[in-house]
């Protein structure tokens, strides 16, 4: 089976070597956006023009399955769009390939493990079990589903947390 790797800027910034990764490797386009920085950028284009790196448009249907996986593990409000491409891309190219990605993003982490879909830290260790969130006031207890968005109380107003559920 073919084997597919997706890279978010984590592994950009940590210098991932592309060229000893023993598949096609992937990058959403807003990742690629996200990188600012000269050393980064100059990089990362190496890698584009060398054709070691593809960067790729994630498709709606993979994104819109990205997006109802994240809001069932409650990890939906804290992931950028280019985050649920990350893992759009890697639903979108698991169809018949073996797919790891490299991030050190914990909720994009939690989420790819709740899809089966491999991952790898690239920085720091990568989370050992699925995790289910919910959100809660601290102010006055209320409790919201995962998908909801406001990150403020209806009642009190106060910011919310979020914490497994328990």
């Amino acid at each position: 089976m073919k084997k597919a790797y997706v890279i978010d800027a984590t592994a950009i910034f940590a210098e991932i070597n592309p060229f000893v990764l023993d598949g096609e490797v992937y990058i959403p386009k807003r990742v690629v956006e996200e990188i600012r920085d000269s050393s980064s950028k100059f990089r990362l284009d190496a890698w584009i023009s060398a054709g070691k790196v593809r960067v790729v448009d994630v498709g709606e249907e993979s994104m819109k399955k990205a997006e109802k996986e994240a809001k069932k593990t409650g990890d939906f409000p804290f992931l950028s769009q280019a985050d649920l491409e990350v893992i759009g891309l890697a639903i979108e190219l698991s169809k018949g390939r073996e797919v790891v990605v490299f991030s050190d993003d914990r909720g994009v982490q939690n989420v790819l493990l709740s899809l089966g879909i491999q991952f790898k830290g690239v920085k720091r260790k990568g989370v050992e079990k699925r995790i289910v969130w919910i959100l809660y006031c601290p102010s006055c207890g209320r409790t919201f589903p995962p998908s909801y968005r406001k990150g403020v109380c209806d009642a009190c107003g106060a910011p919310l947390r979020r914490k497994p559920r328990g």
